[in-house]
């Protein structure tokens, strides 16, 4: 077979993994996933060696796919494999690495004695006084116990609960979807927040799953910095949930010359 077929087999595989991904059928997904990596470290196999860029987009595919299985061994061999051919361009060089270090901190949640749901939220603070690296502590102290409020708040309005004018979280929130935070890789300074799975299940309804918690926290982050109004009012239908999330949404932009840009 060619490249273009082997290609054209993992993509396939991949849009149904993600369908799967979609209707919450993760063991389905990564099984999926596997098939797509396969099929794309195939077609890195047989890419034509003159075609470094083509042979670089499909090695990162191929990582990607794999780190995607939760198959982190047959990531990172792949990975080292790939960074040790000279003619690998630059480009493909820093995603590689940039992917080994994700594995490296799934490989890590994995030995604690501590269950994490899959994925997880990458934060990067770029500009200003951040170097690649490095921040000034209170600048990310301050980024990041916003990005946890906004994680409590959100579990807040998924329950329903009263608008909490004052103090923290109730320890049954806090205990139910606690926020970890990871060094991601580097770059700027980025870091990850995962979300540790509750030890009583039973805390959630149907519609307020662990998971879907940080869906939604990306949809609210999304609409408050957004400019349309109406996304916003979709997402967060009560006003006074609104102006909390457009609050902390507020604390995470960046307001004079410590750092130029935030992304998620």
């Amino acid at each position: 077979m060619s490249w273009i077929e082997f290609h054209k087999a993992s993509e396939a595989a991949a849009i149904e993994a993600e369908q799967a991904l979609r209707e919450g059928n993760t063991s389905r997904a990564a099984s999926l996933y596997a098939e797509a990596a396969e099929q794309e470290q195939r077609a890195f196999g047989v890419a034509d060696t003159t075609k470094a860029r083509t042979r670089g987009i499909t090695a990162v595919s191929a990582v990607s796919l794999w780190y995607k299985a939760a198959a982190y061994e047959r990531a990172e061999q792949l990975a080292y494999l790939v960074l040790a051919e000279p003619s690998v361009p630059e480009f493909a060089r820093t995603d590689l690495r940039n992917l080994v270090q994700a594995i490296w901190t799934e490989t890590s949640k994995k030995t604690a004695n501590v269950n994490f749901l899959p994925g997880q939220v990458f934060v990067s603070v770029k500009g200003g006084e951040v170097i690649t690296g490095g921040a000034p502590l209170d600048l990310i102290v301050e980024k990041v116990q916003t990005i946890q409020a906004m994680f409590y708040r959100t579990i807040e309005f998924i329950k329903d609960m009263p608008l909490r004018v004052r103090g923290g979280p109730i320890r049954e929130i806090q205990e139910s979807c606690r926020p970890w935070l990871f060094q991601a890789a580097p770059g700027s300074y980025q870091f990850s927040v995962a979300i540790q799975e509750p030890k009583q299940l039973d805390f959630f309804r149907k519609d307020a799953r662990p998971d879907l918690v940080a869906r939604q926290f990306l949809e609210i982050l999304k609409a408050s910095a957004s400019d349309d109004q109406e996304q916003l009012e979709t997402v967060v239908p009560k006003p006074e949930y609104r102006n909390v999330f457009l609050k902390l949404c507020r604390n995470l932009a960046p307001t004079g010359k410590t750092f130029d840009s935030l992304e998620v």
